[in-house]
């Protein structure tokens, strides 16, 4: 084993114990801001008539993309007001983590729209985005508090 490899994660370790309330702080105006991005997109879906199973993998990959975007500037300025790296080591784990159920996620976003609208079927892919989502922020929970492992498992229960 590498000494550097072992300093360097126990350096993680540290910053990441320093940072819990940090995150706990961080972590509430970026819930709130994406929740209510999805509840206004769900409302605008329905205004629009942009409902069903030919829209829905579209529709909503859209809306991850936007509050994603928007999940990255509200970090980016909390790093900067807080005198920070946007991408520190505890940052770069903690996408580490969550970053394979996320792409699995996305990857059958996208193959459920290469598939005919007629031949469709939302709730499939409702079913997995939950398990997926779940298992992303189970995967992050290592890194926070344990209310986030336990909310994934919500959305894992919840997927099934």
């Amino acid at each position: 084993m590498n000494a550097n490899w072992a300093e360097e994660n126990l350096k993680t370790i540290r910053s990441l114990m320093e940072q819990a309330r940090l995150y706990r702080r961080a972590m509430a105006p970026l819930a709130l801001m994406v929740g209510t991005l999805g509840v206004v997109a769900a409302g605008l879906a329905q205004l629009l008539g942009w409902v069903g199973p030919e829209y829905f993998a579209g529709y909503w990959l859209g809306v991850a993309v936007v509050s994603a975007l928007a999940a990255l500037l509200l970090i980016r300025r909390q790093a900067l007001k807080s005198d920070e790296a946007f991408w520190s080591p505890p940052t770069r784990r903690v996408a580490q983590a969550m970053l394979p159920m996320l792409a699995a996620g996305l990857g059958l976003g996208l193959f459920e729209l290469l598939e005919h609208p007629g031949s469709r079927d939302s709730v499939r892919l409702t079913a997995f985005w939950l398990i997926l989502y779940g298992g992303a922020l189970h995967a992050a929970g290592f890194f926070m508090q344990r209310g986030i492992k336990l909310l994934g498992w919500l959305y894992v229960l919840i997927g099934l």
